[in-house]
């Protein structure tokens, strides 16, 4: 009988140990695969692909290091975080020459073999044209195009002048001299048109190829419309939109903050309690801090996934990232506590820990040196002439 009992015993031991062993291999697989997903610098780890959320696909996400000492600097590790001379404002900068001796040469529109148009003057001088300040455009950034035309036209459909990654824009003159978005109006005229590429964006600068391929497009735009054209200055412009550029490397950083559990969290669960902290499910599969056009904040699967209402409804969770868009949150300690505010009201609404990519808990000086940094960031953009969150911002970092 005695020995009847040992066996049990035995075995029961060895059935608990077996358990815990399997529970350990099942967590050191999952710190594995979180990071892998976090850790590798040449991805974007919270989304589902490569993207152009920042600059290389870095995300900033918050690693695990020392404390940091008085006479030490605090730093995400990011790429292209040389330290160079912070920008004193942008039009010091960021200067751009406009003028003649600075453009592309003049490209006037070949003159059919049939249905010959009549050229006489120009309805706007190109010279008058590039004079005109448009609140659409920043010659930092946006590579410009002049289109004046000999007589007035329709614009029948939108050209297709985009170039790699980076957008355009279009603006006309109407005949009575106003400046408008161009679209195809039927009875609408334009006498000139002022077309601007974003050259600085989340995709980098666009390169001397780039810049080309756009300038050959709108040349035929310009032929179609009978119009003469005036480029500005391809080397001249790459050299005075570098410095820009530069900085924005340095500054674009997405800060993200992971809510993790030792078990799950069901998504009606998850959704429930972002939901009532202000954050409301996007299209674009992920939760946003306020519901508005301008967003704070976000909210993003641990594993780059988007977020479906169905899924949601179905299935558990580890947990979740919060993240925090240096260049896209508007200035301010008030914004990086409201920040903090959020991601501890809702680790505790469901039992989670806030922890860094190694799934170490994060300490609250840690978390003070993370506000210091942001803020050190977004004073340099100032100091540029770039505030965090306006439109010249969200146009750069988008």
């Amino acid at each position: 009988m005695l020995q009847t009992i040992i066996m049990i015993l035995v075995l029961a031991a060895a059935i608990i140990l077996l358990v815990l062993a399997f529970n350990a291999y099942q967590e050191a697989q999952y710190r594995k695969k979180i990071r892998k997903q976090f850790g590798h610098s040449d991805r974007d780890a919270l989304l589902e692909e490569n993207a152009v959320s920042v600059r290389d696909g870095e995300t900033g996400t918050l690693n695990a290091f020392a404390p940091v000492e008085d006479d030490e600097e605090f730093e995400v590790p990011v790429a292209k975080a040389d330290k160079k001379k912070k920008a004193e404002n942008l039009d010091d900068v960021f200067e751009f020459a406009a003028t003649d001796d600075t453009a592309e040469p003049k490209a006037t529109a070949d003159t059919p073999d049939d249905n010959t148009e009549t050229k006489g003057k120009l309805l706007i001088k190109l010279e008058d044209l590039k004079n005109t300040e448009l609140s659409w455009f920043h010659p930092s950034f946006d590579y410009m195009a002049y289109i004046s035309l000999y007589e007035p036209k329709e614009l029948t459909t939108l050209p297709s002048l985009s170039a790699g990654l980076h957008r355009f824009r279009i603006v006309g003159c109407t005949m009575d001299g106003q400046f408008q978005p161009a679209d195809p109006i039927p009875g609408v005229y334009y006498q000139a048109f002022v077309v601007g590429l974003q050259a600085i964006s989340r995709a980098g600068l666009a390169e001397r190829n780039e810049l080309d391929k756009f300038g050959d497009k709108v040349k035929d735009f310009a032929k179609k419309m009978n119009g003469e054209i005036e480029l500005a200055n391809i080397s001249n412009f790459l050299q005075n939109a570098a410095p820009l550029d530069e900085l924005c490397a340095r500054v674009d950083q997405i800060i993200a903050i992971h809510l993790v559990g030792h078990g799950t969290v069901t998504g009606t669960r998850m959704r429930t309690a972002l939901q009532s902290r202000g954050f409301e499910l996007s299209h674009d599969g992920a939760f946003y801090y306020p519901n508005s056009d301008e967003p704070l904040f976000s909210a993003v699967d641990l594993e780059g996934r988007s977020f479906t209402s169905e899924q949601l409804s179905t299935q558990e969770y580890r947990g979740f990232s919060i993240l925090f868009d240096v260049a896209h949150v508007p200035p301010g300690r008030k914004n990086f506590d409201k920040f903090m505010d959020l991601t501890v009201r809702l680790a505790g609404d469901l039992s989670l820990n806030l922890v860094d990519d190694q799934l170490q808990e994060l300490s609250p000086q840690w978390l003070r040196d993370v506000g210091e940094y942001i803020a050190e960031r977004q004073e340099e953009m100032q100091q540029a002439g770039l505030i965090p969150g306006d439109e010249l911002a969200n146009r750069l970092f988008s």
